[in-house]
Formats: C-alpha cells, sequence, structure tokens
C-alpha cells in the first residue's frame, strides 16, 4: 500500500478497533505511520517495546459475528474526524486501508482498499469520498524483520481504476502498481498482525480463520 504522510493537523481521537474474535476481546489504541498498532499486540522480535503505545480507553468490542464469517472491520470506521488544522477548514478526508488474504499452501491473493471519507472543504473544491483497490497476488515467503512472526508474503498489487471514483489527479498520483513485502502473525484467538517485512513495524490488525485474513488500519487524516 502506499504510505500517506503524516497528518500535520491536531492528533485526530482515537479509533475503535476490533481485538476480538469467537467471544474475545480486548481494549486498545493504535498508532502507526499508516496504521494500527495494537496496544499489548505481540510485538515483533525486532521491534521496541517503546514502538508499541499505551492502551487507551475505548467502548466494548461488538460480539463476534455467528456462523463463521469474519468481521466487517469497515463498519468500524470513523468519519468526520478531519476537518480543520489549527482551526481552519483544509481539504482532506478520513483515511484507512484495509485488506484481505487468501491462503492456498504457498499462493496468496487478495485485495488492498484504500478508503477516503471527503470532508465538507474537499467536497466543496471537486473532491469525493471514494476508494483506490489493488488485486493482490504472490507467494508465501519466509519472515524477514519479524522473527517470530509466522511467515511473510510477498505481493504485486495491481490498481483497479475503472470503477474508482476518485478524483482523476489523484489516481494518477496514487494510483500505481505495488510491490508489497509482509510479515505475518496469526494468534491462536484468532487475532492477525501485519508487520512491515523490512521495518519490523506494526502496520495493520485484524482476524483470521480457515486460510482467510482481514485487516485494517488506524484511522488517519489525509490532506489534498
Amino acid at each position: 500500500m502506499p504510505t500517506p504522510p503524516p497528518s500535520t493537523g491536531p492528533t485526530p481521537r482515537r479509533t475503535r478497533v476490533w481485538l476480538g474474535v469467537l467471544g474475545v476481546s480486548s481494549l486498545a489504541g493504535l498508532t502507526a505511520v499508516v496504521g494500527g498498532l495494537v496496544a499489548g499486540a505481540p510485538g515483533c522480535a525486532s521491534t521496541p517495546s517503546s514502538s508499541v503505545p499505551d492502551a487507551t480507553a475505548s467502548t466494548p468490542a461488538p460480539a463476534a459475528p455467528s456462523g463463521g464469517a469474519l468481521p466487517d472491520l469497515t463498519k468500524e470506521f470513523e468519519t468526520g474526524v478531519c476537518e480543520e488544522i489549527r482551526g481552519a477548514s483544509v481539504p482532506g478526508a478520513d483515511s484507512y486501508f484495509y485488506g484481505e488474504l487468501s491462503l492456498s499452501g504457498d499462493a496468496v491473493s487478495g485485495l488492498e482498499t484504500w478508503w477516503l471519507n471527503a470532508n465538507k472543504a474537499w467536497t466543496d473544491v471537486g473532491g469525493t469520498s471514494c476508494t483506490i483497490r489493488w488485486q493482490l497476488a504472490g507467494t508465501k515467503t519466509t519472515t524477514s524483520a519479524c522473527r517470530d512472526c509466522d511467515f511473510g508474503v510477498q505481493v504485486a498489487g495491481s490498481p483497479e481504476t475503472g470503477n474508482s471514483k476518485c478524483p482523476e489527479p489523484l489516481l494518477k498520483r496514487e494510483a500505481r502498481s505495488q510491490e508489497l513485502r509482509y510479515d505475518v502473525k496469526l494468534s491462536s484467538n484468532g487475532e492477525a498482525f501485519i508487520y512491515f517485512a523490512k521495518s519490523g513495524k506494526l502496520l495493520a490488525q485484524g482476524f483470521h480463520r480457515d486460510g482467510k485474513v482481514v485487516y485494517r488500519t488506524q484511522h488517519q487524516c489525509k490532506w489534498f
């Protein structure tokens, strides 16, 4: 996934995160370059403990869906957070990345979606809420920076722009082919943790079951 620059505005309020599956839940605060680092998450062996944020209060996670379905993490996306910088309206959007991986032997497929919810200032100058999706295809690999992860993945991301409502300049700038490498840790309670393979930084968090992994990053403001 492309890495949006750090927000220059005030720190947004913490987003709620599902940390439970099959009746298991906990509370966490998240922070990262682009995504959610779970407080108290299993740390990568090469990642210092100082990189894991302190937990913050949150409402209890909803009960996990029945019937073997993984949670729909997009239902937890916050909106209306990114309106102003130091009291001034600035074109921008609430920003998340959401991903799905399907594992079959050593083959990996799936998708990543950049989700943008436009604020009023961006809408006023022609912006709109939109998504950019990449189809993923690749293989499992050995782990890299995260030595205690279960496996790595190396995937090529091919953008699908035909159905995107994002403005053309944004698509030209951001909707590019990607070569992605992640380290993945799957916990026995159904939680999944996605790390950058090169740095070992925890990128995103979600759930896994039966060869399927879903994950999402923390809320971030994207300014235009």
